[in-house]
């Protein structure tokens, strides 16, 4: 017979279930804290019998509902609320693949009638349903659905719903890892034409321009570009400069967090993207946002002063592909773009990896600290020459601020360094005395400092 008593302001209900895997030995009492208060106890007692009744039918309950529980109950009741207090940022996703597919096959079932039959079944019906937008379902789509399905059903296992996971398959049930369009993936990498387009033509505003400069030459994630400080830019470093990536804006959580992989990154800064950061935070910078830049503020804010959201990056793109006669085209794609070009001019996959995601968490690579100048070459593998009949925007001659006719005086390190003077990478080589080769990665520090012009900063060459 069941039974409820409290234990300060808990309330524990007990009744008998010889199966449950944590039942008393003896006498198959199980126990059960329950969300009832001391003031419910006759319905504490009417849940327990409910409990015991229903367990004598084969069936398990949750508490406070008479019948048993199903899926789409669990789903909404526990487990969806569950993963949006986590902060987990694919839950909008989760929630239309879910509200779409998973429970208009699944929800009306009872969690412990859920069989590893019914699972299989379910796969098979998505590999033949049509999709929203496509004639039918990709496999990565499918297998998506199968994982959430899959830890749903782990979950409840974990809440002692039911005693295990029917999520189990033989090996060719579930789909392989393949693109809906085959051919599709080897489009998905931008030509030198529309790189330098993007980047340079002038029919592309000024901050855009900034910003296809930093996912092309250094292939960051737009996330990553659209949460980066003018802080984190270290110009003064050798042989190139320096960006810290440790930070990513989530347009779905709508905040900074941290990178995709959780660990910061040190970036090589590219010539040419030098090149366009000094020009950009000398002088763009405050003819867009109408105030000098200080170190804490966004390296390419949003028009508004805000972090640039993903979907606002993407409209913007496809306007300028259109502008300048281009196929329409994924902000994602030149991250893929920059990896190709680079591995295809000649970088060392094993280094460029540390440029383009860090330390991974190989026991290898936690004991490989890999040279600054290391690093630095994998990124110059990276070359991006102007069409026929089109050349490089050139770069600043050497003048001052002043000379220039901006008597403003700038509040941050970073921004005094760029003020200063400005030095092209021609006469740069020239002071320094040495070619843009192998020379240059292997010379001291000291020998370089020693022919730096006194209160000039100098560019990297091209």
């Amino acid at each position: 017979m069941a039974t409820a008593w409290t234990h300060g302001r808990k309330v524990y209900v007990a009744y008998v279930d010889h199966a449950h895997p944590k039942a008393n030995k003896l006498n198959g009492q199980v126990v059960l804290k329950t969300e009832f208060k001391p003031h419910q106890m006759d319905e504490a007692r009417k849940f327990g019998a409910a409990l015991e009744k229903r367990r004598k039918e084969g069936d398990r309950v949750a508490p406070g509902d008479p019948g048993p529980l199903t899926l789409r109950a669990f789903i909404q009741k526990s487990w969806l609320p569950e993963r949006r207090a986590s902060g987990i940022a694919s839950i909008p996703e989760e929630e239309s693949r879910i509200g779409n597919y998973i429970v208009p096959a699944l929800g009306s079932m009872p969690l412990a009638d859920i069989r590893r039959l019914h699972v299989r079944d379910f796969l098979r019906d998505l590999q033949q349903q049509p999709g929203v937008r496509k004639d039918k379902l990709g496999p990565r789509y499918v297998r998506h659905l199968y994982d959430d399905l899959r830890r749903i059903l782990q979950d409840a296992v974990i809440e002692e719903l039911i005693q295990t996971n029917p999520c189990m398959l033989k090996r060719r049930e579930l789909p392989r890892k393949l693109d809906l369009d085959p051919f599709w993936r080897a489009t998905a990498v931008y030509t030198p034409d529309e790189m330098w387009a993007l980047i340079y033509d002038a029919r592309v505003p000024e901050d855009r321009r900034m910003l296809y400069g930093l996912l092309f030459y250094g292939g960051l994630r737009p996330g990553e570009a659209s949460a980066l400080r003018i802080s984190s830019y270290n110009p003064d470093l050798l042989p190139l400069g320096r960006i810290i990536l440790g930070a990513a804006f989530s347009t779905k959580l709508g905040i900074e967090k941290s990178v995709k992989t959780g660990r910061a990154r040190e970036l090589p800064v590219h010539p040419h993207l030098a090149s366009m950061a000094t020009e950009w935070l000398r002088d763009g910078w405050q003819r867009m946002m109408g105030r000098i830049p200080t170190g804490a503020d966004l390296f390419i804010p949003s028009r508004e002063g805000r972090n640039r959201t993903g979907d606002l990056c993407l409209r913007r793109l496809h306007g300028d592909l259109a502008r300048l006669g281009f196929r329409s085209r994924r902000v994602y794609d030149t991250r893929r773009s920059f990896i190709s070009h680079a591995r295809a001019g000649g970088a060392d996959p094993s280094l460029l990896r540390f440029v383009t995601h860090g330390r991974s968490t190989d026991i290898m690579d936690v004991y490989t600290s890999p040279p600054w100048a290391s690093l630095c070459k994998q990124v110059l593998y990276f070359k991006l020459s102007p069409p026929p009949g089109h050349e490089l925007p050139p770069r600043p001659a050497l003048a001052t601020v002043e000379s220039a006719g901006a008597s403003r005086a700038p509040t941050t390190l970073v921004l005094q360094r760029l003020q200063t003077v400005v030095l092209t990478g021609e006469k740069w080589r020239e002071r320094v005395g040495i070619e843009p080769t192998a020379e240059r990665f292997a010379a001291p520090p000291l020998a370089l400092k020693a022919r730096r012009p006194t209160g000039a900063h100098p560019l990297p060459f091209r």
